[in-house]
């Protein structure tokens, strides 16, 4: 009987140790987006819907007066296609008319600058500043931060 009791608590504790342990799936997914900023602005952190003022040209500054530099992949990266559906909340083809709507009234200058490759991507953000972009999570570097991710 003390056997079998020994064996239940034994069972019982690792049961409770795996339901608190946080499992790998809770951890970023290096295939998850990420929004990164130069390592200079002021936020460490920010929601999917000021994400989406920044990346639209609703905010043109951050905090400490530095102003935003949006960057955007070339079309049809997944990272592209995931900011266009998560943030912008458009298509490459919305997305193409909006800025040239914008452009056109005045709203923005120029449409977001355009990189190549996520090491782009990278480099552009790290050495800008105000500058913020998107690469996989599995892709950022320690020359960035991390301001959100997308799932």
């Amino acid at each position: 009987m003390n056997r079998i009791l020994r064996i239940f608590a034994s069972v019982l504790i690792l049961v409770l140790f795996a339901m608190v342990w946080p499992s790998p799936a809770s951890a970023a997914d290096p295939n998850d987006v990420a929004i990164i900023a130069n390592k200079s602005n002021p936020s460490d952190s920010i929601t999917v819907e000021e994400s989406r003022k920044i990346f639209l040209g609703d905010r043109s500054t951050w905090a400490n007066g530095k102003k935003v530099v949006v960057v955007m992949r070339t079309a049809g990266t997944p990272e592209r296609n995931a900011v266009l559906k998560t943030v912008y909340k458009m298509n490459d083809g919305d997305y193409s008319k909006y800025f040239l709507q914008a452009a056109f009234t005045g709203k923005i200058q120029a449409p977001p600058k355009e990189v190549a490759s996520a090491a782009d991507m990278v480099h552009y953000v790290a050495q800008i500043p105000g500058a913020v972009g998107y690469v996989r999570a599995g892709e950022v570097d320690a020359s960035v931060k991390v301001v959100l991710t997308i799932h």
